[in-house]
């Protein structure tokens, strides 16, 4: 669900070059969060997990 709502997010409210962060406590999302960026073309410019946080940085490629 949450790479359904990104994806949305990201088509009708950011820019191509503008970055975007996402934090999430859901372990099973950051396997999700990689693919994502691979599948959308987007640069995953960092991916850190604090504590339980998991914490993307993207940035919107087209």
């Amino acid at each position: 669900m949450i790479l359904t709502q990104m994806g949305d997010f990201t088509e009708l409210n950011v820019k191509t070059g503008e970055t975007l962060y996402f934090m999430t406590a859901d372990p099973a999302t950051e396997v999700d969060m990689i693919s994502w960026a691979e599948k959308t073309g987007h640069a995953l410019l960092g991916l850190k997990r604090a504590g339980r946080t998991l914490h993307a940085l993207y940035m919107k490629m087209k």
